[in-house]
């Protein structure tokens, strides 16, 4: 299943209308500057996704999949940071604690990191990076792989 498929079937089980989901194939449903976190329409896909009790329920679904089933809703807009600890491990939140990790992967519109297993609202950029400095006391450093 591609992220796409798979973030069509979370909207489909959380049982929205069909006017609600997103066509990823239409090139107009892309973010727009200017406004909050992308489009209406984008922010309301957006939304779905990081209130889905999906990956909360799956911890085996990777932060990876979930910053790629975003940059697919976005119409692959966008970008997908990597993040590394400069000793190998870096320390990050989910769901309210702080675990270590080889690598961590998130979704930015340019303004806002969208990480639900963080926060199930966008965190502006600088704040994200922020929060994990404070946990990562040795640094760590920041990819742009999409």
């Amino acid at each position: 299943m591609t992220s796409a498929e798979l973030a069509d079937a979370l909207l489909v089980s959380q049982k929205v209308e069909y006017e609600d989901v997103w066509d990823l194939r239409n090139p107009c449903d892309v973010l727009e500057s200017g406004s909050k976190g992308g489009s209406d329409v984008v922010q309301s896909k957006f939304n779905k996704l990081l209130n889905s009790d999906y990956y909360k329920n799956n911890p085996g679904y990777d932060c990876s999949e979930i910053a790629t089933d975003f940059y697919d809703t976005a119409g692959q807009q966008g970008k997908i940071y990597r993040i590394e600890g400069k000793d190998g491990v870096i320390n990050g939140y989910e769901y309210g604690k702080v675990y270590d990790f080889e690598y961590h992967e998130v979704y930015s519109d340019g303004v806002y990191i969208y990480d639900p297993r963080y926060q199930n609202t966008p965190v502006l950029k600088d704040d994200y990076f922020r929060a994990l400095k404070e946990i990562n006391p040795d640094g760590f450093d920041v990819f742009t792989i999409q």
